[in-house]
């Protein structure tokens, strides 16, 4: 097998390859939910759920996006919720003011580099990050 090949099989395995136009509508449809829930909340709800029905048929490069909106919504729903916590502590609030501020900027730009991706036909390569794609 020539090295070429193997960087592609490789690619392939880790990154989940790239995803057909057909392939790309749901993750579509479900980032645009994740990043609506800023106007409307209980579109993220909708949005996490469809992921979920949507990801077993889904092909490996969409998987990635499936996982990686998953995972972008239970880490926000939980720092959030530890913020809410915090935020009825006199010392702490100011802290879960702040919390609250830096989860909804890394939450929006995760969506939005993430539905670049889609865009350009790419998977996310480390869906299991905390970090940007």
């Amino acid at each position: 097998m020539s090295e070429e090949s193997e960087n592609t099989v490789e690619k392939s395995e880790t990154s989940g390859g790239s995803i057909s136009s057909d392939d790309r509508t749901m993750p579509l449809v479900t980032y645009g939910l994740m990043i609506a829930a800023y106007a409307v909340g209980v579109t993220a709800i909708i949005g996490v759920i469809l992921a979920y029905v949507t990801r077993a048929e889904a092909s490996a490069a969409a998987k990635t996006h499936y996982d990686f909106i998953i995972r972008t919504f239970w880490i926000s729903l939980i720092v959030n919720v530890t913020a809410f916590v915090l935020m009825f502590t006199i010392i702490l609030a100011p802290l879960s003011f702040l919390t609250f501020f830096l989860v909804m900027i890394w939450y929006l730009v995760r969506m939005i580099m993430g539905l670049v991706k889609l865009a350009n036909g790419d998977a996310i390569a480390n869906p299991q990050s905390n970090m940007l794609p």
